[in-house]
C-alpha cells in the first residue's frame, strides 16, 4: 500500500482501552505498509488497542474456550489456532489507498452467521473433510489482530511481526507472533502466506510485542 493511505477502523463502536487510545486517534496514523518505523509503530498501536478490546468480547471468548479444549499443551493450542485461521479466514486486500482495520468481533460474526459450529465447536469444524463455504474476509492485519486476541485468550504471549523484502525497504506484511512457555524462540503464525507453522516469512522482520 502506498504512503499516505488513510487508516479506517471498521466496526469498532465505543472502543476504549487500557492504553488510553480512541479509534479516532488511529485515523491520524500512517499505514502499516509503506510507512517508516514511526508510522508503522502508530498503526501497530492501533492494532494493539483493538486486541485489548477484543479479548473480553463474548464471541472471541467462546471461540477461544473451544480451541482450548484441543489440549492442555500450549504448543498444540497454538497449532490449532493456526489451523483455524487458515481454514476460516480468506485473504481479501484493502481498497486502494485505504488501510482497513477490522475488529475481530466483526470477522467472527461473519463466520458465526453462516457456520455457528466454527465458533461454538471449532474442533469439530476443523475435523470436517470438506473446506468451509463461508469465511471471514480481510487482509494480513485483520487476521493478525484476530489471531492475537485468540492467542492471548489461550494464555500465550503475543505480538505482531512486520516484514519487508530488504532492510532499506518499507514494511509490506504483518503476521501474528507468539511466545510459548518453555520455548526460547518465538513462533510465527502466518497461514495467509502458507508459511509452515512456527517459521518467519522472511529474515527482514521486526517483532512488536504487546
Amino acid at each position: 500500500m502506498p504512503m499516505g493511505s488513510e487508516v479506517k477502523l471498521v466496526n469498532w463502536p465505543g472502543l476504549r482501552t487500557r492504553r488510553g487510545s480512541k479509534p479516532e486517534d488511529a485515523r491520524l496514523s500512517a499505514p502499516l505498509t509503506g510507512g517508516n518505523e514511526e508510522e508503522t509503530r502508530a498503526t501497530i498501536a492501533a492494532m494493539a488497542a483493538v486486541v485489548d478490546d477484543a479479548i473480553v468480547d463474548p464471541t472471541v471468548m467462546r471461540l477461544a474456550n473451544g480451541l482450548r479444549k484441543a489440549h492442555t499443551n500450549a504448543h498444540v493450542r497454538a497449532r490449532v489456532l493456526y489451523d483455524w485461521l487458515h481454514r476460516f479466514m480468506r485473504f481479501t486486500p484493502d481498497p486502494p489507498g485505504v488501510e482497513l482495520l477490522q475488529h475481530p468481533r466483526h470477522l467472527l460474526s461473519v463466520v458465526e452467521a453462516k457456520d455457528s459450529e466454527a465458533i461454538n465447536a471449532p474442533l469439530m469444524a476443523l475435523g470436517r473433510s470438506s473446506p468451509p463455504r463461508i469465511r471471514a474476509e480481510g487482509d494480513c492485519d485483520d487476521r493478525a489482530m484476530l489471531g492475537a486476541a485468540l492467542a492471548r485468550s489461550l494464555g500465550l504471549t503475543v505480538g505482531f511481526t512486520t516484514y519487508r523484502e530488504a532492510p532499506t525497504l518499507p514494511y509490506v506484511h504483518v503476521a501474528l507472533v507468539v511466545q510459548v512457555p518453555g520455548v526460547l524462540a518465538p513462533w510465527y503464525l502466518d497461514p495467509q502466506e502458507n508459511i509452515p507453522f512456527g517459521l518467519p516469512t522472511t529474515q527482514f522482520g521486526k517483532d512488536w510485542w504487546l
